[in-house]
């Protein structure tokens, strides 16, 4: 391997390829315990998946459910990185909650294995540690709820309580999400999506902003 070669020879280990390792080891983790669930997932299934030794899994992760709860981090890793992009270029603050909703619903159309890993997660790591869902879900409140309050001091949505607002708003999104993986193909996700928000707006919307 090349960064045990490097070692060898004395010289430090190469961050980007630790880099591109450590991900190629995260994508091919989030493949198989999404096809074939935690218990039933080995580490040489994954070592050999991406292509390295067995041992090498064990210098990047201390234990099966430490690369499990990386590959999770990951995946909600990418989702903000995702929302983040596509809400820079909207101005107004409904059109950034409803970018936000269906830039979710596209990560996942595009992802679904990454959906079913944060299903196990619960069953696997339940009571034991927050989800990474919600973990994330929280280090994005502050935000989510400015923009709420945006809409509303703006005249865009009617006033209600921000933060029940907000917790509904996701509980929302990721029930639509999750039921919508579980009964229909992943690619009606932003449908699915696009039509709960639209009628949550709607029901939100001010009565004399015809364009929300």
């Amino acid at each position: 391997m090349a960064e045990t070669g490097a070692r060898a020879l004395g010289r430090p280990p190469d961050p980007d390829l630790q880099d591109r390792r450590r991900r190629e080891l995260l994508l091919a983790a989030i493949d198989l315990f999404a096809r074939k669930g935690f218990s039933s997932t080995e580490v040489q299934e994954i070592a050999d998946a991406a292509g390295v030794a067995k041992g090498t899994v064990y210098r990047y992760f201390e234990s099966k459910e430490a690369l499990f709860l990386a590959a999770a981090d990951l995946s909600m890793r990418e989702l903000t990185e995702w929302i983040d992009r596509a809400v820079e270029r909207c101005v107004e603050p409904v059109e950034r909650l409803r970018t936000a909703a269906l830039t979710v619903a596209g990560y996942f159309e595009r992802y679904p294995e990454r959906i079913e890993l944060l299903a196990q997660e619960r069953a696997v790591f339940r009571g034991s540690i927050p989800p990474t869902h919600a973990v994330y879900r929280e280090k994005r409140r502050p935000r989510f709820e400015a923009t709420l309050r945006e809409a509303i001091e703006s005249g865009k949505l009617r006033s209600v309580d921000v933060r029940a607002l907000a917790n509904a708003l996701s509980y929302l999104l990721f029930g639509a999400i999750l039921c919508g993986s579980v009964e229909h193909s992943p690619r009606t996700l932003k449908r699915l999506v696009r039509e709960s928000i639209d009628v949550v707006l709607g029901l939100l919307k001010t009565g004399d902003d015809p364009h929300v």
